[in-house]
């Protein structure tokens, strides 16, 4: 069983929520879709049995608690910005 945050099946998401953790965590690589995990593991030969996703919704807090300012400031800035990227 592999149960990982995964990000939608859409560039302007992805980049958004995986530079989001980046800024949380400068240790963070990537958060996969769906299909990215699907293809690794049929790569790998693993049988994928069933897929069950699911949308959890996160405070901003869980971003920026423990956070350094510098980080904090990006955070709030992207997401202050988030009308301005979609409009």
């Amino acid at each position: 069983m592999i149960d990982d945050r995964s990000v939608p099946e859409d560039d302007f998401v992805d980049k958004l929520m995986n530079d989001l953790d980046r800024y949380h965590d400068a240790s963070h690589v990537r958060q996969y879709r769906s299909s990215e995990w699907q293809r690794m593991l049929q790569t790998s030969r693993f049988v994928i049995e069933s897929l069950n996703p699911y949308t959890q919704h996160r405070r901003i807090s869980s971003h920026t608690e423990g956070v350094e300012d510098a980080a904090v400031d990006k955070i709030l800035d992207m997401i202050g910005n988030l009308d301005n990227q979609i409009n």
